[in-house]
């Protein structure tokens, strides 16, 4: 429209005109522009538009009434938790849960080739902006709105379809974990139904059969935008001068109505449909919990809180896990406050970094949009999603610790982990002093240019430093020691919470592995052997409270799992890039060798770490097949039942499980993308070389 206006100003054109003919010019290459054919073609865009949008709102809505009807069941089941109850009750719920079961085929079977239709006409939209956004840059500031607008809403719709419609499965599926909970007293055949349907019975949406929509799916989707994107990249550059020439004569074509491809508006609004992760019972469970521990009760030092301190008040002297009485005798004087010294001490941490974020971003569009100019923002910007996602966790760490301190007091017939608070200690040692030296590392080559400039060019050393060190920032304003050592405390809290972050989930995860082998090691003292119905009732419970403190401890950090996974991902890709190009001296050969080499050793130890987890839940299969047949009892059944379908691991939010499997997974990836990659760097690599060579040396000159 502002085309046609224009247009209808500078050349006396009508402007409805031009504007019809250029937003349908697949009508108008065939017929003549008529006022009536052009009324009825823009009714018929907005139809399409409209229908285009119905479609994903009907799946989300009638996604969130299924969900919804399956909540009610669940919040039902979480009242009586733990309680013994008739048979009758165990029976009206598994026939409520099956009719339910059964509703939700049936829509499936009407509303799959709708489910079809949308992922996969969101899918090539997503692709098709973002193939526009690194090679058809916008010609001014109304374009460059509307193709943020329009991005941002496909990527917001494409996620909120899939939420919604996977939201099914994961509520379908919570009744689970409430019925390995059953005592003895009420275990029934209608129990045992009820958890057979509920582990072997997929209640979920597809599309047309060809996929479930559960959230894993979520996860697929993105890596499969991000091959083909790259892939479809580095295909249109064959043609960039083409287009770079059909760009220069847009103009002139707009004001003489041969043709113009617009995309279609996009105006509907979707209603909320995400519910921020309940982790308030946590609080209210622990704020219970607080009765029932005495205050004077001592931790021993090899309890999780006693052992977990130490490495919290390290994370508190770089803005992370604002929280008192971490040295406490026990977790009952753990508090957050967010009126404290340390959470704003958090809080200008988080403006530090935000602002520097900022810059990388500007940087960015500035300098040109590629995977390697990616590297500032996603590190000052992971490092931003790392500080709030402490924040958050700080908030439910009292009710955290405090649950971890029943579960140890109820499994105090194992006694404590042993040796816990020297594995700790070692592991932190080790992981923060290679993270040290890799990070001095990373400025040498800055250090070493500062030097050769001040004597060479007797040029101001430490400011060559600065500038160097963060271009993003010194694009934008003047170099001075203040400013400089203040970018350099934010560059080092990032890359402590960087280092952090991973260590956190190796601790965790060993915590969590140390409770599953004391249970594994009992059990094996009575592998083959005879013994009581009452022995596998106790260590079955203590079983399920393992597998209750695991599913807790995930609810709390699965997003934190998420973040550190991607971004070592991303690290890996771009440090096998950064490769191709040799180093200049001897020096960064080190460095990378020792970055590179540091990075593997960080996104293994994180994985075979966390699905440690997994593999010691899974230990006891095999000592119960071996039970005789005089000790053999409904226990051991029950036993048996949950520690094969109930899948016990560490999640990064639901989106994937981490076990063994789950590394080979992320070396094929990167085996993957680093060959795409290859192929695209070979195309501008001697352009990014001059480019870099010159930006290294600028201040010098």
């Amino acid at each position: 429209m502002r085309l046609g206006i224009i247009c209808g100003r500078i050349e006396g054109k009508d402007w409805m005109r031009t504007f019809f003919i250029n937003t349908f010019p697949h009508l108008y290459d065939h017929i003549s522009y008529e006022v009536w054919n052009a009324c009825c073609a823009i009714v018929l865009n907005i139809i399409a538009t409209f229908s285009w949008s119905y479609t994903d709102l009907f799946i989300i809505l009638t996604s969130t009434a299924l969900a919804d009807r399956f909540k009610h069941i669940n919040t039902r089941l979480n009242c009586v938790k733990g309680k013994t109850l008739p048979r009758g009750f165990w029976c009206q719920i598994r026939e409520d849960y099956n009719t339910l079961s059964c509703l939700t085929k049936t829509v499936d079977s009407v509303i799959s080739k709708i489910v079809l239709l949308s992922f996969g006409n969101n899918l090539y939209f997503i692709c098709l902006q973002l193939l526009y956004s690194m090679n058809s840059p916008p010609l001014n500031t109304i374009q460059m709105v509307y193709f943020y607008v329009s991005l941002y809403f496909l990527l917001f719709r494409a996620i909120a379809v899939c939420l919604c419609a996977a939201r099914i499965n994961s509520e379908s599926r919570e009744p689970k974990n409430i019925l390995y909970s059953v005592p003895s007293t009420s275990y029934s055949k209608e129990v045992y139904r009820l958890l057979h349907q509920i582990t072997t019975d997929d209640v979920a949406l597809t599309g047309f059969n060809f996929f479930s929509v559960t959230r894993t799916l979520l996860l697929t989707v993105a890596g499969t935008i991000v091959t083909y994107e790259i892939i479809l990249v580095q295909f249109n550059k064959l043609t960039e001068d083409e287009t770079s020439s059909t760009s220069r004569n847009t103009t002139e074509k707009f004001c003489h109505c041969d043709q113009l491809i617009t995309d279609r508006n996009i105006t509907a609004d979707l209603p909320e449909f995400m519910e921020p992760p309940n982790t308030a019972h946590i609080n209210v469970m622990a704020r219970n919990e607080l009765f029932e521990f005495k205050k004077d009760s001592v931790s021993e030092s090899d309890s999780f809180h006693r052992a977990f301190s130490k490495i919290i008040i390290i994370a508190q002297c770089f803005g992370l896990m604002p929280v008192y009485g971490v040295t406490a005798v026990n977790a009952s004087y753990i508090r957050f406050k967010w009126l404290s010294v340390r959470v704003i001490y958090t809080g200008f941490s988080l403006l530090g970094i935000f602002f520097m974020t900022s810059l990388c971003i500007m940087r960015f569009f500035k300098y040109g949009r590629s995977f390697k100019e990616t590297q500032c923002t996603v590190f000052y910007g992971c490092s931003l999603g790392r500080m709030l996602l402490f924040l958050l966790l700080a908030r439910h760490w009292p009710g955290l610790a405090s649950r971890w301190e029943q579960v140890e007091s109820t499994l105090g017939h194992y006694g404590y982990s042993r040796n816990l608070r020297r594995k700790f200690s070692l592991i932190t040692a080790a992981f923060l002093s290679v993270a040290f030296i890799e990070h001095a590392f990373s400025h040498v080559r800055v250090i070493r240019l500062a030097v050769l400039c001040a004597i060479e060019d007797k040029m101001d050393g430490i400011c060559t430093f600065f500038f160097n060190s963060f271009p993003h920032v010194y694009d934008y304003f003047p170099c001075s020691l203040w400013n400089g050592l203040i970018m350099f405390i934010v560059n080092v809290l990032c890359a402590f919470a960087w280092t952090y972050m991973d260590l956190f989930i190796i601790l965790m995860s060993v915590a969590l592995t140390d409770r599953f082998r004391q249970l594994n090691r009992c059990l094996k003292s009575v592998q083959g052997k005879i013994v009581s119905p009452r022995f596998w009732h106790q260590i079955r419970e203590d079983y399920n409270t393992l597998s209750d403190l695991v599913k807790t401890v995930d609810s709390c950090i699965s997003k934190i799992v998420l973040l550190s996974f991607a971004n070592n991902l991303y690290t890996v890709c771009i440090q096998l890039l950064n490769s191709l190009h040799p180093p200049e001296n001897a020096v960064q050969m080190v460095y990378f060798c020792l970055s590179f080499g540091y990075v593997l050793l960080r996104i293994v130890a994180v994985s075979l770490s966390a699905a440690s987890v997994n593999e010691q839940s899974s230990q006891p299969q095999n000592i119960l097949y071996s039970v005789p047949a005089d000790s053999y009892s409904t226990e051991v059944q029950r036993f048996l039942h949950q520690v094969s379908t109930d899948e016990i691991v560490l999640t990064g939010l639901n989106f994937f499980s981490v076990t063994r499997t789950l590394l080979l997974t992320v070396a094929g990836t990167i085996v993957t993308y680093e060959l795409i990659l290859v192929q695209f760097s070979g195309i501008h690599a001697d352009e990014r070389d001059s480019a870099a060579h010159s930006v290294a040396r600028r201040y010098c000159l």
